[in-house]
């Protein structure tokens, strides 16, 4: 074997870097039991088990020794996982062929294959960066004995779903943003579906057995699917969409009526009202998708039965809203507020009127007349008292506290993280948006108490990107705007970035590149879209 030409310094530099990675990796916070780990590491060579003491004992000096040689020998840095959780949820929930009957008796134990192992190493020989991988467990009525551990991987927009147990495919999600994205698929879909009815979610990669000779051959596979382009672009526009094309009338008011069900047996279902909302963020975003593009929300409602019609909350529909019955909805809103008790009243704002079910009146203003503009339609009164948050550091402090209440109070499960997009969602745009002209939100988040800087995620900091993986995230980015429909088109500007998942480029542009300089190495076409929205 030639070794690569790495000097002394380069490999201790290396070498000192892994041990503290890997001391955290094991450390005391970590919640997932050290055999995990090791699993999805391919690292079990260095466990050892005292089965008379019940005790395990990782050796982190000779596991880092072997990545060391690795480098020296292959020229492979491996980029570990800072840390791994635990998803609470089955991915991937089992189909008919997965139910368990009867004993184990007579089952045969399967094979491993290191497929974890062999992902970490393929994401890292193309400095591909990768979110906190999540394992998953099973339940006793499946007959996986081993859960698939997610991986999200950002600049690509696609999660990859890996499990070592012999006989279960790799499957790679398109589309997902974000992990909360990736969710809504594996927490709904059997592989069987993601197989036939939904196969443009994802792509199921089968082990075969050429990849038991040669591994590489898997990863090659790998890859290939990782840079390839979304499934939805393969056919051309997007009104073709693979998820789309297989729905009738009957089959979308079957979905829509299996939707209702969920929402009746949901934990949940007394505070989260029955509406698109709704659909969108619990796995029927594909129905919602057809209803938009083919037979109308009401007309698809009134085809089901009269207590879904019932249940239905049309409030935050946004078609057949004008700028004049808007403005009624807005003034009836404010008279609706001034009858509330005046003690603990809450301020008249967007976040009121998210909370008392004028959501499709705010939905409607982000695509048409802008919210301010429509207040300064309405009478005076009004005006005054919409709140529009002229801050001082101590007011910002003060309502970014009050958002960290309010997200605290949401539902544990699937509990959004605490970030700049949720404050986005949640009505404190103006919050944001003054701590970029003042106080930057990481200064603002560290004059709070320490339990909201605990919580609050700064994922879309920038660690892993390059100036080249910044570039291509942009060039992406700017390929999904042009996808968007002509009418209603969102300006391709700072303000889309930050509404459509890429606040973290946008950080990263503050601190590294500037975003001018990084529009220059994009293409023409780029170029001169977003120049045409600069503000002069």
């Amino acid at each position: 074997m030639i070794e690569c030409e790495k000097s002394h310094e380069e490999l201790e530099a290396y070498r000192l870097k892994l041990q503290e990675e890997v001391k955290n990796l094991f450390g005391s916070e970590s919640t997932v039991p050290m055999q995990d780990i090791v699993h999805i590491l391919g690292a079990k060579e260095f466990l050892t088990i005292d089965t008379k003491r019940k005790v395990l004992t990782f050796d982190a000096k000779r596991y880092v020794d072997s990545l060391v040689k690795r480098l020296r020998n292959e020229g492979l840095k491996l980029q570990l996982p800072k840390k791994v959780e635990i998803e609470p949820e089955v991915v991937f929930p089992p189909g008919e062929g997965e139910i368990k009957t009867g004993s184990e008796a007579g089952i045969e134990k399967k094979k491993e294959f290191q497929r974890n192992a062999l992902l970490i190493e393929l994401l890292s020989e193309n400095q591909i960066p990768y979110e906190t991988p999540r394992i998953s467990k099973t339940t006793p009525d499946m007959m996986r004995g081993e859960g698939y551990t997610v991986y999200f991987l950002p600049t690509l927009q696609k999660t990859v779903c890996v499990n070592n147990e012999e006989g279960n495919t790799t499957i790679i999600l398109f589309d997902t943003q974000s992990y909360d994205d990736a969710k809504k698929i594996f927490g709904i879909y059997t592989k069987k579906q993601l197989r036939t009815d939904y196969n443009g979610l994802a792509v199921c990669i089968d082990w075969k057995n050429e990849f038991i000779q040669n591994p590489k051959l898997w990863k090659v596979e790998i890859l290939n699917v990782l840079q390839s382009e979304p499934l939805s672009k393969k056919m051309g526009s997007t009104d073709k969409e693979i998820m789309t094309r297989r729905r009738t009338i009957e089959t979308a008011q079957s979905e829509l009526e299996e939707a209702y069900i969920k929402w009746l047996n949901s934990q949940n279902q007394k505070n989260k009202r029955f509406n698109i909302r709704w659909l969108q963020k619990n796995g029927y975003n594909a129905l919602e998708k057809w209803i938009r593009r083919n037979e109308g929300l009401d007309a698809l409602v009134r085809r089901c039965p009269p207590e879904l019609q019932e249940a239905f909350e049309k409030r935050d529909h946004t078609s057949g809203r004008t700028t004049e019955n808007a403005q009624a909805e807005l003034e009836q809103a404010f008279e609706q507020w001034l009858k509330q008790p005046v003690k603990g009243h809450k301020k008249f704002n967007t976040v009121w009127l998210l909370k008392n079910g004028y959501g499709g009146l705010y939905e409607w203003t982000r695509s048409n007349e802008s919210l301010d503009v429509l207040v300064r339609r309405c009478p005076s009164e009004l005006q005054e008292a919409f709140e529009k948050r002229i801050y001082t550091f101590e007011s910002a402090q003060a309502e970014l506290e009050q958002a960290f209440e309010q997200w605290l109070e949401q539902p544990v499960k699937g509990h959004k993280k605490f970030n700049t997009v949720w404050l986005l969602k949640n009505g404190y745009g103006g919050l944001y948006e003054w701590t970029r002209s003042n106080e930057s939100l990481d200064a603002l988040v560290r004059r709070c108490p320490p339990v909201l800087q605990e919580a609050f995620e700064k994922r879309d900091h920038t660690s892993g990107r390059t100036t080249e993986s910044a570039q291509a995230e942009l060039e992406q980015a700017f390929e999904q705007w042009l996808e968007q429909p002509v009418k209603g088109h969102k300006k391709f500007n700072t303000v889309w970035l930050l509404k459509n998942g890429y606040g973290g480029l946008y950080e990263w542009t503050r601190k590294n590149k500037n975003l001018d300089t990084l529009v220059q190495k994009c293409s023409q076409g780029l170029q001169v879209a977003f120049n045409k929205f600069k503000k002069k």
